[in-house]
């Protein structure tokens, strides 16, 4: 028995030195689907939560599908970052499913609208819906001046309603940052500012995420540290500029 502790203490005291020589991670934390009533629940949360008061985001929004202008002027006056998810009144379509035409009137229109709202400034990233996308649509994207945005770590939130952090849940973004920590270990994610950005991503139109959000970003810490993941000491960016320059150092391009 007493054999069998001290193995398991070496192992614990061997992946702590380990960690210990590897740089820490930052989370890059962004929504899709927005704008909805529920994303003013999310501001709120971001704005005041007891993790990291004044964390930022990125809203990937549909700007012409019934969402509110107004909330997304104000997701962008709080200092968040907002980019293209869709430019049409069709809301969540498949940017494969869509032409060539199609497309680039939809990002142009989802640009202009951003701008409008954003003091002029243009957004520099896109996710597609449902993230389908070919060599086709990262071409347009290209051309339209975007920077395709994935993510790390996914809570599947947008697909199964609530706030999910049952076993399974909790097993898959264990999961995840397990892999993330290997990732890290290996050299295979860059470092900015002394930190590796990890896109982590959820949906403001999921009524149950909106209302326990202070969970998931808790949830998130924890279960970054029980994998052996050092964290930043403000583990969420918190100004627009550093989120941008980390999602920039993430995005993929062609």
């Amino acid at each position: 028995m007493m054999k069998a502790i001290l193995a398991a203490a070496a192992f614990a005291l061997s992946g702590a030195c380990a960690a210990a020589g590897q740089p820490p991670i930052r989370f890059v934390l962004t929504f899709d689907d927005g704008p909805a009533p529920t994303t003013a629940t999310v501001l709120d949360t971001l704005a005041r939560n007891p993790v990291q008061p004044g964390a930022k985001a990125i809203f990937f929004v549909q700007t012409r599908a019934g969402g509110s202008a107004d909330l997304m002027r104000r997701t962008y006056a709080e200092g968040h970052l907002l980019a293209v998810h869709t430019g049409t009144a069709q809301g969540h379509v498949s940017h494969m499913a869509l032409s060539t035409e199609e497309l680039e009137q939809s990002l142009a229109f989802a640009k202009a609208d951003i701008a409008s709202l954003a003091d002029g400034a243009a957004p520099h990233f896109v996710r597609p819906p449902f993230w389908f996308y070919d060599r086709d649509t990262l071409a347009c994207y290209e051309r339209a001046g975007l920077a395709m945005l994935l993510t790390d770590i996914t809570a599947r939130d947008g697909t199964v309603l609530g706030i999910n952090l049952v076993p399974g849940k909790e097993l898959m973004i264990r999961a995840q940052l397990e892999r993330i920590k290997q990732e890290v270990a290996e050299g295979e994610l860059p470092v900015l500012d002394g930190a590796v950005p990890v896109v982590a991503t959820f949906h403001d139109v999921n009524s149950s995420t909106a209302r326990n959000l202070s969970d998931y970003l808790e949830f998130l810490v924890d279960a970054a540290r029980g994998a052996g993941l050092s964290l930043a000491p403000r583990p969420f960016y918190d100004r627009r500029e550093d989120l941008e320059r980390a999602a920039a150092l993430r995005a993929r391009r062609l």
